[in-house]
């Protein structure tokens, strides 16, 4: 999905020794392939005015280069230059100063990598911005290759930049005669999100009055504040290590835009714009819910899971859980709702939007994740991607009767439970299982005892590395649905009702 092949020329001549020296310049190989932008547009970044920044590191090489004497040991910093995509050179990244142009080496081993300069003007970013001048300069150890992002706050301000990488280090053994052009796919290191809100109760008119995160018994604590490092001496694909943290200064989530406005039954909003989507009459206005970025999030980190249960079985959440907390006038009073989010993570390169549903006996909140960029059309999620017939929820064999909403034990003596789930049909979609809750890793779900019989699905969930002293460990599953497309869907609404939720349990 994210994807950018980029061409060059080098950028200074090098020296005319025929012992170190190739004839061959390096060219950087281009292709058909484009790559979503770092603004949150769908564009691909193959526009004149994209510049790259690229660096060569070569190692292994034993000799004299620019006039320094080299041994295998050092390494050596050939490449390091801004690129500049031209529309009218065919699959052409020529350098800025393109009367000049580096070499290959001989010997030697060459390493590229890069990350996105600048994304060329395009919309409402009439002067195109520069990587440097939205989060500051990342810092590069040429010592061990791991770049640093600057430390950045994400807020509902625009414009809205993402910062763009190789995803993977290219190696070619000079020594070896690998002189072949050079691709560096790119990949996006930040997600983004969406919230609207739907009012689907029969008669109640609803005002929004607040809106923010609580966390660890604070307010407004969202981690959208951090860095990321990405190892670029690391073979395969590049993995980044983000590091988060809150900035209750400048809090993520609000409702300012929402300030005096009535959602009517059958109305949509953005949340986070206060503009209408949907009508009183169901009809759509033409508008779409807006994108925010943010730092990717783990299915812990956005949501750690409910504080307990009361006497009734319901799930309550104190406030030191992560919630979204929603303020509202509803029939003369003021309420206020604390929704968990979806226990779904928020991957890099994806968006993540959440419509929060009014109903006249509750809120919740259903999430899907959807391609960077992506084709927006009508969809039924009964109708086009899962069909679950009545009756077919997800069931536990058990030579007892497990109840609906229970807690399965997995002990020594029964380390595993068999699960089975009836589909009337996925159309063409993927279904997507996931374990969540305190205690994922504790469980596996074990490929070796999949079957599909017909329409339907056996699966067994086990306890590993029994046992665990007394210590409870619990988790529960999850289900989605990816589209062809590559949307991807919460199927839990579906599969896992409010009176179909197991709890895996092992002690």
């Amino acid at each position: 999905m994210i994807s950018l092949l980029f061409s060059a020329y080098g950028c200074r001549k090098e020296g005319s020794d025929v012992n170190t020296y190739r004839d061959e310049t390096i060219q950087f190989a281009g292709g058909d392939v484009e790559t979503t932008k770092a603004f949150l547009e769908k564009d691909g970044i193959k526009k004149t005015g994209t510049q790259v920044k690229v660096y060569d590191f070569l190692t292994g090489f034993n000799g004299v280069i620019n006039g320094n004497t080299v041994t295998p040991s050092d390494r050596v910093k050939y490449v390091d230059e801004v690129i500049e995509y031209n529309e009218s050179s065919t699959n052409k990244w020529p350098f800025t100063l393109v009367d000049h142009q580096y070499r290959w080496t001989k010997s030697g081993t060459h390493r590229f990598f890069g990350w996105l300069h600048k994304d060329r003007p395009f919309g409402e970013n009439t002067n195109g911005m520069t990587t440097e001048s939205f989060f500051g300069s990342p810092s590069l150890n040429e010592s061990t290759l791991v770049m640093t992002t600057p430390t950045y706050s994400w807020t509902m301000n625009k414009p809205q930049y993402d910062f763009l990488y190789s995803k993977q280090s290219v190696v070619r053994n000079a020594s070896a005669g690998d002189y072949s052009d050079v691709v560096l796919p790119m990949k996006h290191l930040f997600t983004a999100v969406s919230l609207t809100l739907e009012n689907l109760s029969t008669a109640t008119d609803i005002e929004i009055t607040g809106l923010s995160t609580l966390y660890d018994g604070r307010g407004d604590l969202f981690l959208h504040k951090g860095y990321a490092q990405i190892d670029f001496s690391a073979n395969g694909e590049l993995t980044p290590t983000y590091t988060l943290t809150g900035d209750e200064l400048s809090p993520f989530f609000n409702a300012e835009n929402m300030s005096n406005k009535t959602v009517q039954p059958k109305e949509k909003w953005d949340l986070l714009t206060g503009v209408m989507l949907t009508d009183n009459t169901g009809a759509a206005t033409g508008n779409t819910q807006t994108f925010f970025m943010t730092w990717p999030l783990t299915q812990d980190q956005i949501s750690p899971g409910p504080s307990g249960e009361d006497i009734f079985g319901d799930k309550y959440y104190y406030e030191y859980e992560k919630i979204l907390a929603l303020t509202y006038v509803a029939n003369g009073r003021v309420e206020t709702v604390r929704v968990p989010f979806p226990q779904k993570p928020w991957k890099a390169g994806t968006k993540m939007h959440m419509n929060i549903e009014f109903t006249d006996k509750a809120i919740s909140i259903v999430a899907e994740t959807l391609p960077w960029d992506y084709n927006e059309h009508e969809m039924s999620f009964n109708g086009e991607s899962l069909v679950v017939p009545d009756g077919g929820k997800l069931t536990i064999v058990s030579d007892t009767p497990i109840a609906d909403n229970a807690k399965v034990y997995l002990t020594t003596e029964k380390p595993e439970i068999t699960c089975k789930l009836q589909i009337s049909s996925l159309k063409g979609a993927t279904l997507i299982i996931n374990k969540i809750g305190a205690d994922p890793s504790y469980f596996t779900l074990d490929p070796t005892t999949l079957t599909i019989t017909g329409n339907m699905m056996s699966f067994k969930v086990k306890a590993s590395s029994l046992p665990t002293g007394g210590v409870e460990r619990t988790c529960q599953l999850s289900f989605s649905v990816q589209l062809p497309d590559g949307r991807e869907i919460d199927g839990d609404s579906e599969i896992m009702g409010n009176d179909h939720i197991y709890t895996f349990s092992r002690q």
